[in-house]
């Protein structure tokens, strides 16, 4: 069959290079995430009287996440989230932290 050899010495050669050790998603990112997250719920809650189902949908379009997921990120970090409660970032703490976002 023509080009059969081709494919077979592609295939040897398949073998030979290394493989990464590490695949899935990059933790460091996912932590970035969660943490603009928590930010974010922390700004429509305190200055906003967005109910907190309002605030879950408003993240939903914000980050691209199932209202449950936001729920566990936010439950996951809660301890993020009481510190930031203790802090109180201004607002343009905020934006000069995540600049991405309109926080006016």
């Amino acid at each position: 069959m023509r080009g059969e050899q081709v494919i077979f010495k592609n295939i040897s050669e398949i073998d030979s290079i290394p493989k990464q050790v590490k695949k899935g998603r990059n933790r460091e990112l996912l932590n970035e995430r969660n943490r603009a997250l928590i930010n974010r719920y922390y700004y429509y809650k305190s200055s906003s009287t967005l109910r907190y189902e309002a605030i879950l949908s408003k993240l939903r379009c914000e980050f691209y996440l199932s209202q449950v997921t936001i729920v566990e990120i936010i439950t996951a970090n809660v301890d993020e989230l009481v510190s930031i409660q203790k802090i109180k970032p201004s607002i343009s703490t905020l934006k000069k932290d995540f600049q991405h976002f309109n926080w006016g």
